[in-house]
């Protein structure tokens, strides 16, 4: 029975991805591990060496160092873990910031290029999310107006209009 309890444990861990470094990614990121953690009913201590696993170099550089300095206190090095990592890579300005880079780089399309009308939706379905999340919802980022789309893009305005429209109903 414990061998089949550990495949288990093992077959859920198999969902984390190495964390980037990356703001943008950080609320994906945070989300699926959190949810992992809670699937195997992890420990604080299990919760921080998991952490410091699956997260990316720099930031596991910065969370090894909380562990380290809060040695034989698990619960207080991983709280103060997650501080730094939404201080460092979680806040509402920085996502903000990357996820507008993003829009400001993205390519000019015509009607006919289908696959970049698709890039386009995911990023703008991703501010959406972004939006809508508890962190992010307090501030005033992603206005409803269109942050620079329109105004890169020209044409996109009835696709955007599309893509809200299907996603409001």
């Amino acid at each position: 029975m414990t061998f089949q309890i550990f495949d288990e444990k093992d077959l859920i861990i198999s969902r984390l991805l190495k964390y980037d470094d990356r703001p943008e990614n950080y609320l994906s990121w945070k989300d699926t591990f959190k949810c992992v953690m809670s699937e195997i009913d992890a420990s604080p201590a299990e919760e921080i060496d998991l952490m410091i696993k699956w997260l990316g170099p720099d930031s596991s550089r910065q969370i090894n160092s909380i562990k380290i300095s809060n040695s034989g206190n698990p619960t207080i090095a991983l709280s103060r873990a997650w501080n730094r990592l939404v201080l460092r890579y979680g806040c509402p300005e920085m996502i903000e910031s990357a996820l507008q880079k993003k829009l400001q780089a993205f390519p000019k399309i015509t009607y006919k290029d289908k696959k970049k009308f698709f890039e386009l939706s995911d990023v703008l379905l991703w501010i959406r999310s972004v939006k809508k999340n508890r962190i992010c919802s307090t501030t005033s980022i992603f206005p409803s107006k269109s942050v620079g789309v329109n105004p890169k893009n020209g044409q996109t305005s009835y696709f955007t209009c599309k893509i809200n429209g299907g996603i409001e109903q």
